[in-house]
């Protein structure tokens, strides 16, 4: 499962779940939006998996190298709220940033 992070939003597979102005600005370490749309996957993956592939709570975040540290962290504590406990992070690498 892939969560996206650009400088206006959060992504879950592509679909906005939040702008990074309002989570940035809100008080609150759980991103309510992405523990709603992550949950509503990992329910929608445990039920349609065979019991050989468990739901096994993998996420990858995907940003860019100048997302800020408070973002990031209510990301990844929104991600394990939500069960999503082995996340891996990956950076973005943009045109021209390379070198």
């Amino acid at each position: 499962l892939i969560v996206l992070v650009n400088d206006q939003d959060i992504l879950v597979q592509g679909r906005k779940v939040a702008s990074t102005r309002s989570v940035s600005e809100s008080g609150s370490m759980i991103i309510e939006s992405l523990k709603d749309e992550l949950t509503r996957r990992s329910v929608k993956l445990i039920n349609t998996q065979s019991t050989q592939q468990p739901f096994n709570g993998e996420v990858t975040i995907l940003g860019d190298k100048e997302i800020e540290f408070t973002l990031l962290k209510k990301i990844m504590v929104t991600c394990a709220t939500a069960k999503y406990g082995k996340i891996s992070l990956a950076v973005v690498q943009k045109e021209g940033d390379r070198g």
